[in-house]
């Protein structure tokens, strides 16, 4: 096949690129609305929370009705209940109504259980173990009736409160027919559920813990900043402040129904309302932060997934083959500023090398002996690093191995670009390296 008709035929590759990119926008955008009203979502947990702690605490120190503060829970379901029935009739979109509609079951039997759980504090008569029946009726149709949202975030959310629900309803359930007398066990093994939570919240916890170690570490070598420890540290206090409190506050239940002291459950509530002041106060100061940092999270997985299928879509009864075009104008020397990054000494591509150098995520680059010493190809870690993606300037891998990225993926392994050219080097001194192929790929018939 000529040149010339190379050349034409590279055309189309380069607008399904420009679409791809715009999609991946467009989905970037989304996946940070979604996190922007998670987030948001949280601020009114965290206030709800305080709120219902305080009142909680002044019913048991005063003459306020003990029904005061699930009369609020309640309010609250039912201006969630009203939301999501303007939303849905606002809604046009098969999936979005399908999932505003799972929405509403969820906050519909949260409401009955908070309604429920108000009339038995109100004691007219409901028992407390039928005030689960909602949570449990919830459970198992959502579990029968699986449907994952199209976000990330939002099935995280959504799984995360169905867990919280499960461990309600048990602890509800079992606390209820202990009250009844229908079971004869002790009052810490009727806790059990809340047990389970207090270690795995820990165990999270631990897990944040080593990651902002492991954080400080690359901060120290320059390849992070002190700033993106934050959110692990952030994730500490969530995990092991809610699991201490809520490990505390079902601790002095436990010596309440035993020998009926019930003085220091007042003093874990306020130890829990001060625990969700600090969370929304932290939470309100690094904002912007934990966005971004939620932002990565979710949407890294959705990367992972997209690249696992071809970068080009297949066509019916079509056979495409990529072909590759040598290159003649590229630059004769390349600057190596890491083991892993290069710039070019053209002048003309200054400007564009020092914007790409200051998107790259460190962050995601997996460290070790192979990378750091810049010799070895940090993804078959047998042939030598001589490749440099473009535009981006990332390396560290080989050359055979950056062309198996092209066909896979299309995106550089570090940043996620797309890869518009590859090049081949050998050393030239220890801050240069001397570029001695150049290559691209387009679609061929």
């Amino acid at each position: 096949m000529s040149d010339s008709n190379q050349l034409a035929i590279e055309l189309p590759s380069d607008n399904v690129i420009a679409n791809r990119q715009d999609e991946d926008r467009q989905l970037a955008e989304r996946n940070r609305q979604d996190v922007i009203a998670q987030i948001r979502i949280w601020y009114e947990y965290f206030l709800l929370a305080s709120g219902f702690l305080l009142l909680l605490r002044i019913s048991y120190s005063s003459s306020l009705p003990k029904l005061v503060p699930f009369a609020l829970l309640t309010t609250y379901e039912t201006t969630w209940i009203a939301r999501l029935l303007k939303k849905l009739r606002l809604s046009q979109q098969g999936n979005s109504s399908r999932y505003l509609c799972k929405d509403l079951f969820v906050v519909v039997c949260n409401f009955l259980f908070f309604l429920l759980l108000t009339l038995h504090a109100a004691n007219i008569g409901i028992f407390f173990v039928l005030t689960c029946i909602p949570l449990y009726f919830c459970n198992f149709v959502t579990l029968m009736k699986k449907s994952e949202y199209n976000s990330k975030c939002k099935d995280f959310a959504s799984r995360s409160e169905s867990a919280f629900r499960w461990i309600l309803s048990i602890t509800i359930l079992f606390s209820g027919l202990k009250s009844l007398n229908l079971i004869d066990w002790k009052w810490h093994f009727v806790f059990w559920p809340i047990w389970v939570l207090v270690v795995s919240l820990g165990l999270i916890g631990i897990a944040q813990i080593i990651h902002a170690g492991k954080v400080a570490y690359k901060a120290i070598k320059g390849m992070a900043t002190c700033i993106d420890a934050i959110c692990p540290i952030w994730m500490v206090y969530f995990c092991i402040g809610c699991g201490i409190c809520i490990g505390n506050l079902f601790f002095e239940f436990l010596l309440y129904y035993e020998d009926g002291r019930s003085k220091r459950i007042s003093d874990a509530l306020v130890i829990m309302l001060l625990y969700f002041i600090g969370l929304f106060v932290l939470t309100f100061l690094f904002n912007n932060i934990l966005i971004t940092w939620f932002e990565r999270y979710f949407y890294s997985g959705r990367v992972i997934m997209y690249n696992n299928q071809m970068f080009i879509p297949p066509l019916t009864n079509i056979s495409t083959s990529q072909i590759i075009i040598e290159i003649k104008d590229h630059p004769q020397k390349m600057l190596k500023m890491s083991s892993i990054f290069y710039v070019s000494l053209d002048e003309n591509y200054d400007d564009q090398h020092e914007e790409n150098k200051s998107e790259v995520d460190f962050n995601s680059v997996n460290i070790d002996g192979s990378i750091e010493n810049g010799k070895t190809c940090s993804i078959c870690c047998e042939k030598e690093a001589d490749a440099i993606i473009m535009n981006c300037g990332h390396g560290g891998i080989c050359f055979d191995c950056s062309c198996e990225i092209v066909k896979k993926t299309k995106k550089c392994h570090i940043c996620r670009t797309v890869i518009e050219k590859i090049y081949q080097f050998k050393p030239y001194n220890s801050s240069e390296v001397e570029v001695v192929r150049a290559i691209r790929y387009c679609i061929g018939q």
